[in-house]
């Protein structure tokens, strides 16, 4: 029964989803599944909870959460921007060798119920003991440093969809060169990997993940108002 109804709603459906089979499928897992007093089931993604008392449904991925239950809809995303690099010298060349103290930033767009925010965390290599993170970094006020430890730093700022992305240049002074890592030659290039662009494709609406969600938590309730 669970297979039947994965298939009906995983991968999601591009356009419009069987509603009327999603329906019965449900109705027939539900009392199946109330049977054998088993109120929480896992269809791929899907989390549902049965229990007329906690009744909640769930979509869950590594990037992805929306929920619906009896008090609320929750909902996150979060997609990763691409790893950059940043390479501290005084000089300005084609290149430059791993040797040279660096900087590596990951960061992450995410959204928490409504809450847009650009997440980055930038860790320092050196084989220098003198050098620390924060000699290079010149953090805008704007920006909330959430951890600083062991030359690992985060910071977070909030962001809106139309806004355009930030140049991570502006967290460092002038000594800090935008480079490539060139995985053959293993070796930095000089080069600047800023994409001029908005948040937007960074933040989806989640709209399909809602309307399901939303068809399958209100099929269950249904299917109290019918059995109860």
């Amino acid at each position: 029964m669970i297979e039947e109804l994965q298939k009906l709603i995983y991968p999601m459906p591009p356009k419009n989803f069987d509603k009327v089979n999603i329906e019965k499928t449900l109705f027939k897992l539900m009392r199946l599944s109330l049977l054998e007093h088993n109120y929480e089931i896992k269809v791929g993604p899907y989390i549902l909870n049965f229990d007329p008392d906690a009744l909640k449904a769930s979509y869950e991925t590594d990037l992805t959460k929306v929920e619906l239950s009896l008090k609320d809809i929750y909902y996150e995303s979060m997609r990763p921007l691409e790893t950059k690099y940043y390479c501290l010298s005084t000089e300005t060349s084609e290149s430059y060798s791993l040797d040279n103290p660096y900087y590596i930033l990951d960061g992450n767009v995410v959204n928490i119920n409504g809450t847009t925010e650009e997440h980055y965390s930038l860790e320092f290599i050196s084989n220098n003991p003198n050098l620390n993170i924060m000699d290079n970094l010149n953090i805008p006020a704007d920006f909330q440093i959430i951890n600083n430890e062991d030359n690992v730093l985060t910071t977070v700022h909030s962001i809106k969809p139309e806004d355009e992305r930030t140049n991570p240049l502006i967290f460092f002074n002038k000594n800090i060169k935008s480079v490539y890592y060139d995985e053959k030659k293993d070796l930095f290039i000089n080069k600047d990997t800023y994409i001029k662009e908005t948040y937007q494709k960074y933040l989806p609406e989640l709209v399909k993940e809602k309307e399901i969600i939303t068809f399958i938590f209100n099929t269950m309730k249904e299917f109290y108002q019918k059995y109860q």
